[in-house]
């Protein structure tokens, strides 16, 4: 039996890539940035998950979708998120339809995340010792990202870091 780690995903329009990859080629510092691909809002992570369960998530997910009508987030800031390691975040205003969304993912498919539903783009994580503030005083722009699709995407953890791949797309009404 093969199992796929599985999350579902808001993915990013190309521009919207390319403004923050400039953004991270900009910043000189040592970081390692996730890469331009891999740059996505996580809507839930359903983690280790059987190959035969992916047509049932499909088909909730399918639901959902037509259930939920395209809606724009605005970003807030880019700050630096204190963790165990440390992570590099591009938040976003509060927002009622993404997280009815991700709360309507969350019951439909029975996962049992409790926190807040918390739009972001992970930029970067940092390695143990990090710098208090390795982004200074740069500032970013605020930017209106329509979304129109959530995707089914897969992570494969490797030496390298994780590789994504779409797995299935969902449009919005």
């Amino acid at each position: 039996m093969s199992e796929h780690r599985l999350f579902i995903a808001l993915p990013l329009p190309d521009p919207i890539k390319d403004l923050l990859s400039e953004f991270q080629a900009n910043i000189q510092t040592d970081i390692k940035w996730i890469p331009r691909d891999n740059l996505h809002i996580t809507l839930a992570f359903i983690g280790a998950t059987p190959t035969e369960r992916i047509s049932g998530i499909n088909s909730v997910l399918q639901k959902i979708s037509e259930s939920t009508t395209n809606f724009s987030l605005e970003t807030q800031t880019i700050k630096v998120v204190k963790s165990a390691s440390g992570m590099i975040w591009v938040t976003f205003q509060a927002n009622n339809s993404f997280n009815d969304l991700a709360l309507a993912i969350r019951e439909k498919l029975n996962l049992s995340e409790k926190r807040k539903p918390l739009p972001h783009i992970n930029l970067a994580r940092l390695k143990h010792g990090y710098l208090e503030n390795p982004l200074g005083e740069t500032k970013f722009e605020v930017v209106t990202i329509p979304f129109a699709k959530m995707e089914l995407w897969e992570s494969e953890l490797t030496h390298s870091g994780p590789q994504y791949k779409v797995i299935s797309s969902f449009f919005l009404n």
